[in-house]
């Protein structure tokens, strides 16, 4: 009997019993069918960048000339210059020094005697196309002012004088009044601020608030007058010094149109040397009317207890002079 090979029938058995083996493992777990992928190195060195979802900006084609919308920012609006007084200064100068009419200054600065500047003392400057808040002005005491006379000059200028008497009990200073020239249909042709040649005005004493209109001396017109500032001096206030005003009497021409006047002024003792003493002489005609006036302007520091020596000459306006009326100022 031939022998039998039993090494093939071993490995036959033996694959069997692994596939049913295998098959019940298969069985038990099939998530294992699917294969992890194995990430390679260049895949978790690579950073990549995700996307933040927002909303979606809507975008006009650059073909429609769509012009961005900006928002305005707001600049600071102009202001009016303030200017600080020094030394030497005047108001007409610094009135041309900022190219503005004298009349623009005066009234933006109300209260202001034109005469009278003291260094450090500010001043708003009215420029052009600078519009500037309502500032506060003094109330006028009640004063009367007479109705203005007006002249003409040979330049074909117009002087006009507007007359104010002090009737209060304590002195006034800063003076001002507003002048205009009225046509027969109404209309203002002209407006300007007149202002009287000293700062202060001794009770019971007159003054002559003058303005000059130019090239209006053939116009016809109707002049009014009405008051801006008059401030009262305290008895003891130091800014205005005691004086005595001494002259001899007036040299009229036989015309009656100028008059000449010399004397002196001197300062009263136990007060301090005054560095400006001003004298103004004012014109009258036989009506009690201020027809002309000049003022007069001491060079050098009038000491307590001296005296300094003037002597003046005044033009009449329109009609002959009959007399003269003198004031003193003198100011530390």
């Amino acid at each position: 009997m031939p022998c039998k090979d039993y090494r093939s029938t071993g490995w036959i058995t033996y694959f069997i019993l692994f596939g049913i083996f295998w098959l019940g493992t298969v069985g038990c777990n099939p998530t294992d069918l699917t294969a992890t992928p194995i990430p390679t190195s260049e895949r978790l060195l690579t950073p990549y960048i995700t996307a933040t979802f927002g909303p979606t900006p809507h975008l006009e084609p650059a073909s429609q000339g769509v012009t961005p919308t900006v928002t305005e920012i707001p600049l600071p609006t102009a202001t009016a210059v303030i200017y600080a007084v020094v030394a030497n200064d005047t108001l007409t100068g610094i009135a041309s020094r900022y190219s503005v009419p004298l009349e623009d200054l005066i009234a933006a600065n109300p209260g202001l005697d034109p005469n009278f500047l003291t260094i450090g003392m500010t001043l708003t400057i009215p420029l052009e196309g600078v519009v500037v808040s309502a500032l506060p002005t003094a109330t006028p005491l009640p004063l009367e002012i007479q109705a203005p006379i007006c002249y003409s000059l040979a330049d074909g200028n117009l002087q006009c004088l507007a007359v104010i008497e002090n009737t209060l009990p304590d002195a006034v200073e800063n003076v001002t009044a507003q002048i205009s020239l009225q046509a027969p249909n109404g209309e203002i042709l002209a407006t300007k601020v007149a202002t009287s040649p000293l700062n202060i005005l001794p009770v019971g004493k007159k003054a002559a608030l003058s303005a000059t209109f130019d090239g209006l001396a053939a116009q016809s017109y109707r002049p009014l007058a009405s008051l801006l500032t008059v401030i009262p001096v305290a008895q003891d206030d130091q800014r205005y010094l005691r004086t005595e005003l001494r002259s001899s009497a007036p040299v009229i021409s036989p015309d009656g149109l100028q008059a000449q006047v010399q004397g002196s002024v001197a300062l009263l003792a136990e007060q301090p040397g005054a560095a400006t003493v001003w004298i103004a002489v004012f014109a009258y005609d036989e009506d009690e009317n201020i027809i002309g006036f000049r003022k007069w302007v001491a060079s050098d520091v009038l000491l307590a207890g001296e005296q300094i020596d003037f002597e003046m000459q005044v033009y009449s306006l329109g009609p002959p002079i009959t007399h003269l009326e003198l004031l003193a100022e003198a100011r530390p």
